[in-house]
């Protein structure tokens, strides 16, 4: 729920930037929504048009508010192809809906991340990676080089997730929007998910064999996925 001082903001965001007739709709996602703001979060505050696109960026009070107008069907369209609009329309608190067109888009979001399935080329390129990435790490790892053994953990971190996302079925999210829904994705182990975040604390070494043998289990799970799609 939000805040006085947040619900004077968003008012003033909306009579600002989402009152006129080519607005459809206003929205807010993040921590604006969800919860969690402090005082140095942005604000994403987002307007549905029919036909324009744009962004503003702006400090209102002590805080950035970043403004984005988006157009219906492109986000309708990114929502069919099972894109990051999914996640962000889930999260979001509607702020202004005069004609349904936000809440419409929310449904849509819904609806097309319970019943999302991978595609098999999105499995397909998934694994390889995976595969490419356990072989890269075990010859850093044979070599002794620990610079690059931090760096490779470092950028796998977010080919793991991905994986769990494929893994499932359920769209790819990314940043802290995958952490936040890798936690409440069905099928993904709560003490899978908290694994990797207990092997990004652990010293290089550790690391580096915790990622070889999380990789080889995400790449024998994602061999049996392709195997039993034919």
């Amino acid at each position: 729920m939000s805040s006085p001082v947040t619900e004077h903001l968003f008012n003033e965001l909306i009579d600002l930037y989402a009152a006129d007739a080519g607005s459809l709709g206003s929205y807010v996602s993040g921590s604006a929504s969800y919860g969690g703001m402090t005082d140095e979060s942005d604000v994403d505050f987002y307007v549905l048009t029919s036909d324009y696109r744009g962004f503003l960026e702006r400090i209102h009070g002590a805080r950035r508010v970043e403004v984005r107008w988006r157009t219906f069907d492109e986000i309708s369209l990114d929502i069919s192809r099972g894109g990051p609009f999914i996640y962000q329309l889930m999260d979001a608190t509607i702020l202004r809906d005069p004609d349904k067109k936000v809440s419409e888009l929310i449904d849509d979001a819904r609806e097309r991340y319970v019943n999302f399935a991978s595609s098999q080329s999105a499995v397909k390129e998934v694994h390889f990676r995976v595969g490419e990435a356990r072989m890269k790490l075990r010859s850093a790892r044979r070599s002794g080089d620990g610079a690059l053994q931090a760096y490779l953990c470092s950028i796998y971190t977010e080919l793991v997730l991905k994986a769990m996302f494929v893994m499932v079925d359920k769209p790819v999210a990314t940043g802290t929007t995958a952490w936040r829904w890798i936690r409440k994705t069905d099928g993904v182990s709560i003490q899978g998910v908290g694994q990797l975040e207990k092997m990004l604390q652990l010293s290089v070494s550790e690391k580096s064999a915790a990622f070889d043998g999380m990789l080889d289990q995400l790449h024998g799970v994602l061999t049996a996925k392709m195997k039993g799609r034919g």
